[in-house]
């Protein structure tokens, strides 16, 4: 089989799976990816730039601590999710806060130099033409 061939799986369960003789076909066929980076990265970087994250007049420092988590979250709203043509807020199902853009700025001036050096990174190890990140 070479990288252009479909494989097929029969809902009949009576023509029988050959399951090793599958993963085979799977991993060679998946062998045959060409990429030109990586999937994944995780890097560790000497220097960061904290952003500078304010709420109202509240500057949140790094590494966060309770009582700035609890200032953020004060200020957040239950993000909903979809369910159909429905908006939900069900905390059952998704217990998650969200914030508006127009409720925090981040302050840091270097922020931005550092968050490009983060993408082109990102970029050249992914393997990636372009890439960008958009500020509201």
């Amino acid at each position: 089989m070479n990288a252009q061939s479909p494989i097929s799986i029969a809902d009949d369960e009576s023509r029988g799976i050959d399951e090793p003789r599958l993963k085979d076909e799977i991993f060679k066929s998946l062998d045959n990816i060409q990429t030109t980076g990586d999937v994944a990265i995780a890097e560790r970087h000497g220097i960061y730039a904290n952003p500078g994250l304010s709420i109202g007049d509240t500057l949140i420092p790094l590494p966060l601590v309770p009582r700035d988590a609890e200032t953020i979250r004060s200020a957040c709203r239950r993000a909903p999710f979809g369910r159909g043509e429905e908006t939900l807020v069900d905390t059952s199902v998704r217990k998650t806060w969200e914030l508006d853009h127009s409720q925090f700025k981040l302050t840091n001036p270097n922020w931005p130099r550092f968050l490009d050096m983060l993408l082109k990174d990102v970029q050249q190890k992914l393997g990636m033409s372009t890439i960008r990140a958009e500020s509201l």
